[in-house]
């Protein structure tokens, strides 16, 4: 059985391997019609989806919905257009999005509240990526190579969270892939430990999340990755044209204090272990120190050597982490 997403991929496949590249005098004009062959086919296919919507709301047993969103909506418009009501069939519609956050609700209430929240962006630097650039090419140039290298990096990084249990046994979890502006993906994980892995007293959390700079002496290659990849770019009296910089304040509350030891923090959020060790690094022309890391776990930063945000969470509010994965 196929579905019209199986026949357009097959479709673009024939029409990108039947091109006469001979006409195309260079790779960017190249690119460009294999971009506008996926374009023309990507709104084909959400033409015929929504099409089909359309023409068989009355099987989806809509009417009621339309009811109550004609109530609910200002018709100041007068009668303009139809309005349709998207089934959760649909993805990325409302109703979609509802049901997966009640989903994922449901787990919290089997499972109990995620142990810790973890965050893998693509690299752009990752050798499956170069290797496949042409000359003068950059990674966002190929949007086709990037998306497949994220997902096998992820498909190998849930491997090792939930089958090989690295961060301890994990019995529940939710993710979501999302796309930043420049076309680069990454990933929100929330996992769920077995109650013997769980990180109930913040001593703990130092064993899987670090938020120091690393020795560049005894760990040369983590302090590379940390100092490139995991340093929060310098905001508040340092740039204050930052993009994370709102009311003359970071949005992240960067640079963080010093502190001895792990604790808990009044709102929930874990106060990692920060000490006013001495260490520095020098970004552009600004010192940057241990106030600065993203928390991390070293393990898995050197084995995907990429951007990975790892944070423990011990009484947080369950749903405005939910809400913001699932919505």
């Amino acid at each position: 059985m196929f579905d019209i997403k199986d026949i357009y991929n097959y479709n673009s496949i024939e029409d990108t391997s039947t091109i006469n590249f001979a006409k195309y005098n260079t790779t960017a004009s190249r690119l460009t019609h294999i971009r506008q062959i996926a374009r023309s086919r990507s709104s084909e296919m959400e033409g015929t989806s929504t099409s089909n919507i359309v023409n068989h709301s009355r099987t989806l047993r809509l009417s009621c919905i339309r009811q109550q969103a004609r109530l609910l909506c200002n018709q100041r418009d007068g009668n303009i257009g139809r309005r349709i009501t998207l089934p959760s069939s649909y993805t990325g519609s409302p109703r979609d999005m509802y049901n997966r956050y009640q989903d994922a609700m449901a787990i919290v209430r089997r499972y109990g509240k995620p142990d810790l929240f973890i965050t893998i962006t693509c690299n752009t630097n990752w050798l499956e990526i170069t290797q496949e650039l042409l000359p003068g090419q950059k990674a966002q140039d190929r949007p086709d190579v990037t998306t497949r290298v994220f997902r096998s990096k992820l498909e190998e990084l849930k491997h090792d969270l939930f089958v090989r249990g690295v961060l301890g046994k994990v019995i529940a979890h939710v993710h979501v892939i999302e796309f930043q502006k420049r076309g680069l993906p990454h990933s929100h994980l929330l996992l769920i430990l077995e109650e013997s892995d769980k990180l109930n007293c913040p001593d703990n959390n130092d064993s899987l999340v670090r938020a120091e700079i690393p020795c560049p002496v005894t760990e040369s290659r983590l302090y590379s990755i940390v100092t490139k990849y995991m340093m929060h770019n310098p905001c508040g009296p340092l740039n204050t044209n930052a993009i994370c910089m709102k009311n003359n304040k970071c949005t992240k509350s960067y640079p963080k204090a010093f502190a001895a030891s792990t604790s808990q923090g009044n709102d929930s959020y874990p106060i990692y272990r920060r000490r006013d060790d001495g260490k520095q690094v020098t970004i552009g022309n600004r010192t940057l120190d241990n106030r600065w890391v993203v928390p991390y776990n070293s393990y898995l930063l050197l084995k995907y050597n990429s951007s990975y945000k790892c944070r423990n969470l011990f009484k947080h509010k369950i749903r405005q982490i939910f809400v913001q994965i699932c919505l």
